[in-house]
């Protein structure tokens, strides 16, 4: 049984680095957090979910069901590689019931707890701040800037064959032997780059440090709703610079034609598992400007079948398209031949399921996965490539994407 008390707080920004510190002493905890970006069909709330249970492994679609067989809370990720048999710890999904959530609000805290929540209050407030930070780091990448555009040549004549339409080619940067602060680094992170679905997850010794600006999947009563992202382009800080480059973006056949391709690609994946002809475009191509990039995005809206089930729209839309390409499985063929190493976590989500059975979801880019027994630390970055596409910009286009992150890194 859960106890409910509400704490008044001044300052939201040291309570919840006090509360991350109090987690941390936990085996699981997640942090999600909106940043109160205002967001069509709003963004993260912010919560801190905080277990002490050993997280329940998905591999299958018999464990995916598992995860709404009951009314419990649940926290975690899927892997992009959730489903395909791969056994390291990133590669497959993870979730955990909380003991304890903290619901961050105006000036307020809800602890809601099978706990003392009073008492939890206390040790949090103890927490000291001043002492912990983390280490500068310098990353490399996996795979040069000219085999990156030769690689994209040769995706391109697939491209021209018309194996596929369009494509998301990523590349890796790493660092070994390295061991960081994962609560400051999201800290610097999410200052460097405040997303409306960001988050900080543990479990074990394990961390996925995420800025994300983007939602895969949320479910709200019988509604579903995607919103793809696709189509990039930096923030200036002169403001008739700025405005230029979001009506470049804006008016970029290549980047509306990309963004249209996936679009679709989403329309399909909900058609599997909604009424038929409840999936519409609610918003196409509007422009969010989430430094430090503009980004296009499109919402993608359908009422779920009555004879489905939550289960079964995960199953039938991930991974999300905006990370394969389209067709989706010809797609994912290419990116296992051309791509050089492991997605793992990378472009796989996380987020959480309500007791009511309602979820949401974000894309997990723009994020850091670092494995504390190993000493072990990566993130990814990408582009949509299609027969338009220039593989000197699309390279461009990745280390735009890789800067925030390297900045917070360098730090």
């Amino acid at each position: 049984m859960f106890g409910k008390s509400v704490f008044q707080v001044e300052d939201n920004e040291t309570i919840i680095e006090k509360a991350l510190r109090w987690a941390n002493r936990q085996l699981n905890f997640c942090f999600l957090n909106g940043n109160h970006i205002p967001y069509n069909r709003g963004s993260f709330p912010i919560v801190l979910a905080v277990g002490n249970t050993l997280p329940s492994e998905i591999n299958s679609k018999n464990t995916l069901a598992s995860l709404f067989g009951n009314r419990n809370w649940k926290f975690g990720f899927l892997s992009y590689d959730t489903f395909s048999g791969k056994n390291d710890w990133f590669s497959k999904g993870h979730f955990f019931n909380p003991h304890t959530i903290l619901h961050f609000g105006h000036a307020k805290v809800e602890i809601e707890s099978e706990l003392e929540p009073e008492v939890i209050w206390q040790q949090i407030q103890e927490e000291n701040i001043e002492s912990f930070k983390s280490p500068k780091l310098k990353t490399k990448y996996n795979i040069e800037k000219n085999k990156y555009v030769e690689t994209i040549k040769k995706l391109q004549q697939h491209l021209q064959r018309g194996d596929i339409y369009q494509i998301n080619y990523c590349l890796q940067f790493a660092a070994s032997n390295t061991e960081i602060d994962p609560i400051a680094l999201y800290l610097k992170l999410n200052t460097e780059s405040p997303m409306p679905f960001s988050g900080l997850m543990k479990m074990e010794n394990r961390f996925v440090i995420c800025a994300s600006p983007e939602r895969y999947l949320k479910r709200k009563g019988n509604e579903i709703i995607s919103q793809p992202m696709k189509g990039t382009a930096p923030c200036d800080p002169n403001p008739k610079e700025d405005e230029l480059n979001k009506q470049h973006l804006l008016l970029s056949t290549k980047e509306r034609a990309e963004n249209t391709m996936i679009v679709d690609l989403v329309r399909n994946d909900l058609s599997q598992f909604c009424i038929s002809g409840s999936v519409r475009v609610e918003k196409w191509a509007e422009i969010y400007s989430l430094k430090p990039v503009h980004q296009m995005v499109s919402t993608v809206v359908g009422n779920i079948d009555p004879k489905c089930n939550s289960e079964e729209a995960i199953w039938h839309s991930f991974p999300m398209g905006s990370m394969t390409g389209a067709p989706k499985i010809r797609a994912m063929e290419l990116i296992k031949q051309y791509e050089s190493f492991s997605r793992g976590a990378f472009s796989g989500s996380m987020g959480y399921i309500e007791p009511n059975g309602d979820f949401d979801f974000n894309v997990l880019i723009r994020s850091i996965f670092y494995d504390q027994r190993e000493k072990e630390i990566s993130y990814s970055v990408g582009s949509g490539i299609t027969v338009l596409s220039d593989p000197l910009e699309e390279y461009q286009e990745c280390m735009l994407k890789a800067q925030s992150i390297e900045r917070t890194l360098s730090k």
